[in-house]
């Protein structure tokens, strides 16, 4: 149990095992069973995008690996503020599989809800959209990571079609979205020093 959650009272937890639903299963093992028994059927449509269950757990399988080469470790918190896109599942899972908390923010919240969030939960990655409806996530992230310096991991998500600022973009394929990863630029540090780091986690697909 993570400091700062309730546990469910006994008499709850008694009654959900006795009626059979709890079974022990976590939402990642779900997947990976029904990757084994229905892997050709359809999992996750989206406008014209179609991933089976096989290729859904192959593209979460990439990603939580690409999430624990970036320094994310097993109990770790990452604030998932994703759009209604394939990525957000895939994102989700992926954090789950890798041993991290996925905390799931509202792509409304702004300032100050999405700091708040932040330092409730102690996060120290933060996955979003570069630039949504037109304000900046990144920049937003970058500002937060100035005032808790713990959220050491940005990861963001680049519309098909479009490019990204952090590097990366340019060894996809046309039209095939990535999460873009770098360490947020903080202001207290001098310009000529500042660390970047560039790179994009390996594609899903």
């Amino acid at each position: 149990m993570l400091k700062g959650c309730v546990p469910w009272p006994e008499g709850f937890v008694d009654r959900y095992w006795a009626a059979g639903h709890w079974r022990g299963c976590t939402l990642d093992n779900l997947l990976r069973d029904w990757a084994l028994q229905y892997g050709p059927r359809t999992a996750l449509v989206h406008g014209d995008t179609r991933l089976t269950y096989a290729n859904l757990n192959r593209r979460v399988d990439r990603m939580a690996a690409a999430f624990r080469l970036r320094g994310l470790r097993p109990g770790q918190r990452v604030v998932v503020q994703l759009p209604n896109v394939p990525e957000f599942v895939i994102t989700v899972f992926a954090l789950m599989r890798a041993g991290v908390v996925p905390v799931l923010c509202p792509l409304s919240y702004r300032a100050p809800q999405v700091p708040h969030i932040v330092r409730v939960t102690q996060a120290v990655g933060y996955v979003g959209p570069s630039v949504c409806h037109g304000f900046d996530h990144t920049a937003m992230a970058a500002g937060i990571a100035a005032q808790w310096p713990f959220l050491r991991r940005v990861f963001t998500y680049e519309e098909p079609g479009t490019s990204s600022p952090y590097g990366g973009a340019h060894d996809r394929p046309r039209g095939l979205p990535v999460l873009a990863a770098r360490r947020p630029r903080l202001p207290t540090r001098p310009a000529a020093g500042t660390e970047r780091r560039r790179g994009c986690l390996p594609r899903t697909g």
